[in-house]
């Protein structure tokens, strides 16, 4: 026996119950009954209807169906101010307000809540959804959905349901109505006495349900009892046949008293308001017409009449069912009465319209975001991983191919996957032919490692859950014998077309934050923790998922998820668009890190001012001088790990060409610390130009054997010039050692040193001990070799040396004369790549389980270095204060200042312990090690001319990094 938890005193004497009930004729009782159905997308003519309804007919309420959220809230305040009696408002929201209304949080269906089993997250959602409702005027949501989904070619309750085990069905259910009801909006479980195990929907006919009664007892109506005794106020009665509780012909259980009343009110003893299905619907109109379905609803015991379309034809049905002796009047008058006893629970005796103002902001508070992503992170499954690919600990040890079958996009999955990846992508339609799958299939072969994600597939078993022969026919031969790995952006029920899979995550739907999250499991960011709902076939059964590690790679998340106030962080929005309407920059890319997990990843504008290309996450800037840092500086680390140079080695050492000059006994440490008396650059493009053109006897517009250097698109310089850009280096101006002057020079100097002790080229070293390590997906020399030339954004126009856009090689001239690959500048990345070096040498020299540098050479090159006596003066001579270097960098990055009377590169806010760099095209980054924080800024600032200061004159990258230091404040 059950004992119902009881929010309202069913039946207690109600002064204001009372007062309205004696004020209302017999008709108007009976019409309290109804709702009807509204739509805040129609016309005039539909409103004017609605008004009729409510002023001369006195319906009880309305059911909201597609519309916008400000129209209905507009609507429903006026439908309610012409009521004489508040209106119940309904609306089916089992994920949300987004199951009816545009622009509103997409939460996740109720199967992805039982791959969590996570009753907290479930009673979370509820409560979530609830607020929502509120703040629209909604007081009844027709959710949740807790049929036993034990047949998986249900046409309409699937995913709907939180699957197959009724215990879990029960818990989360009622987990989810208290969620609800705890925010004063009341729960309906439905579909009584259960829709799970049906092969019709009752939409379009009436369906079967074929169990005797022991297994109802034991399975479908196992979760009604407990939702019955958790309280739930409401149940909505399904429109089936259902021979083991009624055997009697063409009567729906929404009609049968067998089943509403005997069953449900009687022998389960429940007190709240029984609701029927929608009487539109087939699986009753088949065999009554309007005005007979809503007299039998009645009489078979239901409270409420749910969408009625002839209200006038059912009241003249209901009395002549009076008449008749097949309802009794005493049951309107329970029914009414229970009516009104929800309203006044509801608060409506006092009601107060929804506000309008703001509505949109309050319905997509980041709140519901966190929630959403909370659910996900807790349900998205590894259902198999047989190969223990997942995580993908070692991606450089494959070539791999990222395939989106189903859509033609670049896709969110894919998206998710370039920040963690290099690889090559690949899409294909489900639609496309065969000819097109087939060369495809050929393309793929090369590759040792496929990830493919399975996109634009249908909740709808009856629409085969979207999927293609021709599609699933490829899926199956490509993986036959590949190393795989699949996702399933869709019905779980979807695996069963396939073969091969070995490796298997299930995200559920083909929603943006489903994409990132799996792709964020695949490669370790956070661990999977999701269970099967359902059984799909042997190979996935009912409770299988895996749960796998994290493995230090960046988790990409909202601030609030670090418990930090993402307001101050919108106001980056503000300053990065003043920016860009002030024309100090086309567009650019902004990243915070914090703690080891992206809080801030935006792309702003285009990549020039023809405002024809959307700045993406994953295209590419020029890094311009902050190549020093992530590349010159970092292999000297790495050489100086492998114990192969050290800081005060002398660059002659290596060059043997520096011997006899005045650069004979520069060190490496002088050269990081830009003190080493270097002029801070050379123009050597100046010496090539004829008559301010590239020099025929140099330059050639086609490559060949002797024009093989590439300075840019169809210019191609001698390769005999390049050893007098090293003889004008050897033989430049030496200034006063010890000083502080920024320079190029060295740092490209040791470009050859590093090659000179790797024996190999400095871009393999790079890739070899460096990028490849941290699986950079786009950090490039000379990016068009291998990257679509639509993701590099294009920097100057130049009128001084090459006379054309520059877009996809590089902007510093010195650079491009040495083919593009240099030790001061050359690189090119987006800003992802770029944070995650810089969360390296903040983990210490850690990344993704790797050691990629030893900590304490970390610590070592990105700390202040000691003071240096300048060259000529004694240590503790009386001078010697004037005599010691005032340089507040670290061994190849620059430092904040830290003399409150100096300019500092950065932002006053970061800690001493900072370092980071700057760069001429527009870019920065930088990592405070106290605060544990990451910023990244990338733009184009010089497109089209160099000449364009704004972006230093606006101070726009320190600005933001103020405000980001702002935001942290807020932490909790």
């Amino acid at each position: 026996m059950y004992a119902q938890v009881d929010r309202i005193n069913w039946g207690k004497p109600n002064a204001w119950v009372d007062s309205v009930y004696s004020t209302m004729s017999f008709d108007d009782r009976i019409t309290q009954l109804m709702m009807i159905a509204a739509w805040s997308g129609k016309d005039s003519t539909h409103i004017k209807d609605i008004e009729r309804h409510i002023k001369e007919l006195k319906i009880g309420g309305l059911i909201f169906f597609k519309g916008t959220p400000t129209k209905q809230a507009q609507l429903t305040n006026y439908y309610q101010s012409i009521s004489n009696i508040p209106l119940l408002i309904g609306i089916d929201g089992e994920w949300g307000l987004s199951m009816r209304l545009d622009s509103t949080p997409v939460f996740p269906k109720q199967m992805v809540l039982g791959g969590s089993r996570n009753e907290d997250l479930t009673y979370e959602m509820g409560r979530s959804i609830g607020r929502q409702c509120r703040r629209m005027g909604i007081h009844f949501n027709f959710a949740p959905d807790v049929d036993v989904n034990n047949n998986p070619n249900n046409p309409v309750i699937n995913d709907r349901s939180f699957g197959e085990d009724k215990w879990m069905v029960a818990k989360l259910g009622a987990a989810y109505a208290r969620g609800l009801q705890d925010e004063n909006v009341i729960a309906c479980a439905k579909h009584f006495p259960g829709h799970g195990d049906v092969e019709t929907d009752s939409h379009y006919g009436l369906p079967v349900v074929r169990g005797n009664r022991d297994r109802l007892d034991s399975l479908e109506l196992f979760p009604f009892r407990e939702l019955i005794h958790k309280g739930v106020m409401s149940i909505m009665t399904a429109h089936l046949s259902v021979p083991a509780l009624d055997s009697l012909p063409k009567n729906p259980s929404s009609l049968s008293k067998k089943i509403v009343t005997n069953l449900l009110r009687n022998e389960l003893r429940f007190k709240g308001i029984i609701i029927s299905d929608a009487l539109n619907m087939k699986g009753v109109t088949d065999f009554y017409g309007q005005g007979e379905v809503v007299a039998k609803a009645l009489a078979a015991g239901n409270d409420i009449l749910l969408n009625v379309e002839d209200v006038p034809l059912a009241v003249i049905k209901i009395k002549d069912y009076i008449s008749r002796g097949l309802i009794d009047t005493q049951q309107v008058e329970l029914s009414c009465k229970k009516i009104l006893e929800v309203k006044f629970w509801l608060g409506l005796d006092h009601y107060q319209p929804s506000v309008i103002e703001h509505l949109n902001e309050d319905l997509n508070c980041c709140a519901n975001q966190v929630m959403v992503k909370k659910v996900l992170k807790q349900s998205i499954i590894v259902a198999k991983n047989e190969e223990k690919m997942i995580p993908l600990k070692d991606p450089e040890n494959y070539n791999i191919a990222v395939l989106s079958v189903g859509g033609s996009q670049f896709t969110e999955f894919q998206e998710m996957c370039h920040n963690y990846i290099k690889a090559d992508y690949f899409s294909v339609d489900k639609n496309e032919s065969q000819l097109m799958f087939d060369s495809l299939y050929s393309t793929l072969q090369t590759y040792s490692l496929l990830i493919i994600s399975l996109e634009n597939t249908s909740r709808f078993v009856n629409k085969k859950l979207g999927l293609t022969s021709v599609e699933t026919d490829f899926i199956n031969r490509v993986t036959l014998g590949k190393k795989n790995i699949f996702v399933c952006n869709g019905n779980p029920y979807t695996l069963r077309s396939f073969t091969n899979l070995k490796n298997v995550i299930i995200s559920y739907e083909d929603q943006a934050l489903n994409n990132e999250i799996a792709a964020e499991i695949l490669f370790g960011a956070i661990k999977a923790q999701g269970k099967m709902p359902v059984t799909v076939n042997e190979k996935f059964p009912l409770g299988c998922g895996e749960e796998t590690e994290t493995i230090n790679r960046f988790e990409y998340i909202l601030p609030e998820e670090k418990n930090i106030d993402s307001g101050p962080f919108q106001l980056i929005d503000t300053i990065v668009a003043d920016a860009i309407n002030k024309g100090a920059m086309p567009g650019c890319q902004v990243l915070v890190a914090k703690d080891g997990k992206v809080i801030y990843d935006k792309s702003f504008g285009f990549h020039s001012y023809d405002g024809v290309t959307a700045v993406k996450n994953y295209n590419m800037y020029d890094l311009a001088s902050l190549t020093k840092m992530l590349a010159t500086t970092l292999a000297i680390m790495h050489l100086y790990d492998d114990q192969k140079i050290k800081p005060d080695d002398k660059l002659s050492d290596y060059l043997s060409w520096l011997k006899g000059t005045n650069k004979e006994q520069l060190t490496v440490r002088d050269v990081m610390l830009h003190q080493a008396g270097l002029v801070p650059f050379i123009p050597f493009y100046k010496a090539t130009l004829l008559r301010g053109k590239p020099n025929p006897l140099i330059y050639a517009n086609e490559q060949d054997s002797d024009f093989s250097i590439p300075v840019a698109q169809n210019l191609f310089m001698n390769k005999n010039y390049e050893q007098y850009i090293w003889k004008a280096i050897a033989e430049s101006e030496l200034k006063t050692q010890g000083e502080y002057v920024y320079s190029d020079l060295g740092f490209m100097m040791l470009r050859k040193v590093v090659e000179q002790i790797a024996h190999i080229d400095f871009e393999t070293y790079l890739h070899a001990n460096i990028y490849g390590p941290l699986n950079l997906s786009c950090m490039e020399f000379n990016p068009l070799r291998n990257v679509n030339p639509d993701w590099i954004v294009p920097t100057e126009m130049d009128t001084l040396f090459r006379w054309q856009q520059l877009d996809g090689t590089v902007h510093d001239p010195a650079a491009a004369m040495l083919g593009g690959i240099s030790g001061h500048a050359g690189l090119f990345a987006n800003a992802n790549d770029v944070a995650i070096i810089m969360q390296m040498l903040l983990n210490g020299g850690t990344y993704g389980g790797k050691r990629i540098l030893k900590e304490s050479t970390v610590k070592e090159f990105t700390a202040k270095q000691n003071p240096v006596i300048k060259k000529g003066a004694k240590k503790n001579s009386k001078d010697s204060k004037k005599a010691v270097s005032d340089n507040r960098r670290g061994l190849g990055f620059d430092k904040p200042e830290t003399d409150p009377k100096k300019a500092t590169p950065t932002s006053k806010a970061m800690s001493p312990s900072s370092f980071g760099h700057t760069g001429f095209t527009g870019t920065c980054a930088w990592a405070d090690p106290k605060n544990n924080l990451v910023y990244v800024f990338l733009s184009n600032r010089i497109n089209p001319s160099a000449e364009n200061k704004k972006l230093v004159e606006m101070n726009v990258r320190t600005r933001i990094l103020d405000m980001i230091y702002e935001g942290l404040k807020t932490s909790k």
